[in-house]
């Protein structure tokens, strides 16, 4: 991982010496008081995603015990089914 710094857009890495052009012709500013995020439109929506990937709930890691209940629900599974082929077998 990078070091961001102020100053410097993290997206599209443009700084205040070499500003992004907007559409309407304009050079890019400053979104936040950190200076990190430039007003360029795809600026805006990549770090909209950035902090909505950052909200986004974490999936749960898996304990010995998860693992071992997983294990026996697989077995239980298998037993079924090939009960259910001796019976359309006879």
């Amino acid at each position: 991982m990078t070091a961001l710094l102020p100053g410097r857009c993290r997206h599209c890495g443009c700084t205040e010496l070499s500003a992004c052009m907007l559409a309407t012709g304009e050079a890019c500013c400053w979104t936040d008081r950190e200076r990190l995020v430039c007003s360029n439109p795809s600026c805006i929506r990549a770090e909209a995603a950035r902090k909505a990937a950052a909200r986004a709930p974490q999936p749960r890691k898996r304990t010995p015990g998860d693992i071992y209940q997983l294990q026996i629900e697989e077995r239980r599974r298998r037993r079924r089914g090939r009960a259910r082929q001796k019976g359309r077998a006879a």
